[in-house]
């Protein structure tokens, strides 16, 4: 159990000892002339400051310049428990609201260029987006049943179609499925050539390769706004709500959908939520609902799925590499009976829809209602 003000802060300002002596001082042979101290004056403080503190400084790590030490999101304490180790960060977790996240967290320019080396960086296959977006389009009856559960959802909490805004839209395949089905479809995204492909191949207009802060919507523009996979990724989430808060309708929803936490009580740190570097908060019912309250919106359905993804299957487990189904007919075929046979016999495949109507599920899903407006110093901040 650790808190902030006993971590690994740089030692910039330390006293290290005593001032150099002027010439003539009295000097131990073999070392600097320092003049000595009186030791009957010397307080317990002074003298581990001067004595013993430089002795062990080396083993006290400094943080990298691209990092920060930070408060809890949610109620500013400054007090934590280390989860998971993550060089030069942990995941920690607040003593007083739960909350997990970073710490300490890294500048912004540091994560924009991991996400940019991690989705155009090369692989066996390629860039990660170029993957990304052949798996879609591979795949894409698999994804439209997604979408059309994730619509299906959204129409069920609205009663008439209008703006949708997708952030994080990616190459907007999601966007391109709302849009048929009459939403007025809008998403950004930081990368160009989901931007590129969203607007040459799928015909997407109101797409933009920005980010939030950087756009001038005005207020009560949109109806809906989701976030798929995303605030997991946000430095700072609760003004990144308070500014989504500014741009809804009254009464307009906000659809998240995040890694929950509550699905780590078995692997703990060894939990596959934990795994992606650009992971900076780590959420669960608990710790996402007060985080929305605070940027005026009321949770009004939960929801979690695939309690077996994560629970009992660690990150370094051959279950999370990527399967590639046999390109023939046939093939096909015989991968879908080993598939659904081994589903048959495995004692999660009855015990998960428990578990996820317990709370234990993989992914949390939300979807809030804007229930106050905020001021303006408050959606800028």
């Amino acid at each position: 159990m650790w808190s902030a003000n006993n971590l690994a802060y740089p030692l910039k300002g330390v006293d290290t000892g005593p001032p150099m002596a002027p010439a003539g001082s009295r000097t131990t042979p073999g070392f600097p002339a320092r003049n000595l101290p009186n030791l009957q004056v010397l307080s317990p403080g002074l003298f581990w400051k001067w004595a013993f503190l430089p002795a062990i400084s080396f083993m006290i790590p400094s943080i990298p310049k691209d990092f920060q030490w930070i408060p809890c999101e949610n109620c500013g304490s400054d007090s934590f428990d280390r989860v998971v180790s993550r060089d030069p960060s942990a995941v920690v977790r607040c003593k007083s609201c739960g909350l997990e996240f970073i710490n300490p967290l890294p500048e912004e320019d540091y994560l924009a260029s991991l996400y940019q080396s991690e989705m155009q960086g090369k692989n066996d296959t390629g860039p990660y987006f170029k993957e990304y977006i052949e798996d879609r389009s591979r795949n894409a009856r698999s994804y439209e049943k997604i979408y059309f559960k994730r619509m299906e959802l959204i129409e069920g909490f609205v009663p008439a179609k209008g703006a949708l805004l997708d952030l994080g839209c990616g190459a907007g395949f999601f966007l391109d499925f709302a849009k048929k089905r009459g939403w007025e479809a809008h998403g950004l995204d930081i990368l160009p050539e989901y931007i590129d492909l969203a607007r040459n191949q799928l015909g997407l207009d109101n797409v933009h390769c920005s980010r939030l802060e950087e756009m001038d919507f005005p207020e009560n523009r949109f109806r809906v706004v989701t976030l798929w996979d995303l605030i997991e990724h946000l430095r700072h989430p609760l003004d990144y709500l308070r500014r989504i808060n500014r741009i809804m309708e009254a009464d307009g929803k906000l659809v998240i959908w995040t890694p929950n936490t509550r699905n780590a009580a078995y692997l703990r740190d060894r939990w596959t939520g934990y795994g992606p570097r650009q992971h900076l908060y780590f959420f669960s019912r608990d710790t996402l609902g007060p985080l929305l309250q605070k940027a005026g919106f009321q949770p009004a359905y939960w929801q979690t799925t695939k309690t077996k993804k994560g629970m009992f299957i660690p990150q370094d487990s051959l279950t999370f590499q990527k399967i590639v189904k046999p390109a023939s007919r046939w093939g096909r075929i015989v991968f879908s009976m080993k598939r659904d046979l081994n589903n048959f016999i495995n004692p999660m495949t009855y015990l998960s829809p428990v578990m996820d109507e317990l709370g234990f599920g993989f992914n949390l899903l939300v979807v809030a209602v804007k229930s106050r407006p905020l001021s303006p110093d408050a959606c800028n901040s």
